[in-house]
């Protein structure tokens, strides 16, 4: 029953839809130009850090290790951030973060305001630590981190 009233609703959407939305929105469309409605996409992504924390509230937890300023990081991550929703049903919230190991200023982009959306998630740059926070560690592997951060 549901997809009868789909193709009904489809067929007459514009007929409808644009006067509705410009009285609701106070906004003129009188300007608009059709575009493609399919969007068919097949794609595959291996995120470089995933783990399901087991805390009070669970989460998963998704990190990215970048080396270099990418102008899409923000697109990557909001892909991320879909796919990792859409295969846990909505079940879990995603924390994400993006630790930026690279020798030129940071400068990505880690939030976006659109309208009535709102992305975002953390970008860590981790010269802004000292050198010496890493070096205090007893795991080897947080040591070497220091060659990466602040050597004042």
């Amino acid at each position: 029953m549901a997809n009868e009233y789909d193709v009904i609703f489809k067929e007459n959407l514009e007929e409808f839809f644009i006067p509705l939305l410009e009285q609701i929105t106070q906004t003129d469309f009188s300007k608009t130009e059709d575009i493609s409605l399919e969007m068919q996409l097949t794609l595959e992504r291996k995120a470089d850090f995933l783990k399901k924390v087991l805390a009070k509230k669970p989460y998963i937890l998704h990190l990215e290790i970048q080396s270099q300023n990418d102008a899409r990081m923000l697109s990557r991550m909001m892909i991320y951030y879909a796919l990792l929703r859409k295969k846990y049903k909505y079940r879990l919230p995603v924390r994400q973060y993006v630790l930026y190991v690279g020798k030129e200023k940071m400068n990505m982009q880690a939030q976006d305001s659109e309208a009535s959306n709102h992305f975002q998630y953390t970008l860590i740059d981790i010269r802004e630590f000292s050198a010496q926070l890493f070096l205090q560690s007893d795991v080897p592997e947080v040591v070497i981190l220091s060659i990466l951060a602040d050597l004042q």
